[in-house]
């Protein structure tokens, strides 16, 4: 801020623009990842990412920084669902597991980034700290080499059910399926094929979506809960900063945030596969307690209760690896690249607009207190829409 001569609230914009653009470029993500694969998704989004980068170190100005990071985000938003859309293709019955375990990996590398960069920072300043994860972000590249589709692996190397064509009946016209049986783009084997949906075909996909409730209760549930659930992440440090605790101490919150979201991950996969619940049901529990959560932030007044406060939080966060496990379950593996995206753009918007209202919030009241607070109701509202998918998935089970 310093640099720019600018307030928390431009800061505040700049950053959510930035790490909502990841988001905001799901639609456009999921025709990439249909047109040329998961590999080369991976590696066309790690260049454009570390193109990012190296412009922001030559930024003059805060609009200037605005659009590299801006660049840096989008390239990451095509590696980010590319790699979620590539786990479904090797695990079906315990895909919530092996979902929980790929998203922790966002949650380590919270952890181990928040002391790298804050490290940085002291060492080269913001400047030669966008340099440096310049250089880490071309590591995806190798990464998007690696991926290989589950054909050319054997079957031996693909977790699927026995019959991949399960669905469930719910007890109305609506169906809960592991394959795409509500508007499907592909047959069986088109895996194997090079056929590419036709626009027409793509553009009936996204009009039966946005004409089903399921997915339209899936979006209002991800916008609010991602307008407030990212308001610790950007203003925790600045948090402890008002009550005069050193930048390092306000580094390892963020710190303890990713290390405990990714231990979340795991946990809440690994109770839906090993148990009977339903992966709504567990989220709908875990989601309510994440804002309760939220909403106790505002009395933490010693640094270590600061610390409880960000365990909780981020164990809690971990959940979020289940939306996509629902996603599947309600709208079909076929749908889900381009469900999943569509959500990915909602959850954009709420993060855009959800942390500078938080910073608002500070500049106009001196605290985040009114921001948690409100920030915690919102979480428990976005958990309670989706018990009707919750009552239909229970009605499947029953069957």
């Amino acid at each position: 801020m310093s640099d720019f001569a600018v307030d928390d609230f431009t800061a505040s914009m700049v950053l959510s623009s930035a790490t909502g653009v990841i988001l905001l470029v799901g639609p456009v993500a999921s025709v990439v990842i249909e047109r040329l694969g998961c590999r080369w998704s991976v590696v066309i989004g790690s260049i454009i990412s570390v193109a990012g980068f190296v412009t922001a170190r030559f930024a003059g100005t805060i609009l200037q920084l605005g659009a590299a990071l801006v660049m840096a985000g989008a390239g990451s938003g095509i590696v980010n669902l590319a790699g979620v859309v590539v786990i479904p293709k090797f695990f079906d019955k315990q895909l919530a597991l092996a979902q929980g375990i790929g998203s922790a990996g966002c949650g380590f590398g919270g952890f181990i980034m928040a002391k790298v960069e804050q490290w940085l920072l002291d060492e080269l300043s913001w400047r030669g700290a966008m340099l440096v994860i310049g250089g880490i972000s071309a590591n995806l590249c190798i990464c998007g080499v690696l991926f290989v589709e589950p054909h050319k692996l054997g079957s031996s190397f693909v977790l699927k059910k026995e019959d991949a064509n399960t669905s469930y009946s719910s007890g109305d016209s609506s169906t809960i399926s592991r394959d795409s049986s509500r508007a499907p783009l592909k047959t069986p084997d088109s895996e194997l094929s090079d056929e590419k949906p036709s626009f027409s075909e793509n553009m009936r996909l996204y009009a039966s979506l946005w004409c089903d409730w399921r997915f339209l209760l899936l979006v209002l549930s991800d916008f609010l809960s991602w307008l407030v659930q990212l308001t610790p992440y950007h203003h925790l440090p600045t948090m402890a900063s008002q009550l005069s605790f050193a930048d390092g101490q306000g580094a390892n919150l963020v710190s303890s945030l990713g290390l405990f979201a990714a231990g979340g991950k795991i946990f809440f996969g690994m109770i839906v596969t090993r148990t009977k619940l339903s992966s709504s049901n567990v989220f709908i529990i875990a989601q309510i307690l994440f804002g309760v959560s939220i909403s106790l932030a505002p009395f933490c007044a010693t640094y270590g209760s600061l610390i409880l406060f960000a365990i909780s939080f981020g164990f809690l966060s971990g959940c979020y690896a289940l939306m996509m496990v629902i996603t599947q379950d309600a709208l079909g593996e076929e749908n889900f690249h381009v469900a999943y995206g569509m959500l990915l753009f909602v959850e954009a918007v709420g993060v855009i607009a959800g942390s500078p209202l938080a910073g608002k919030a500070n500049d106009v009241f001196g605290s985040y207190n009114l921001a948690f607070y409100l920030s915690g109701a919102v979480l428990v509202v976005s958990a309670l829409l989706l018990l009707p998918i919750m009552r239909m998935q229970r009605k499947s089970l029953d069957l």
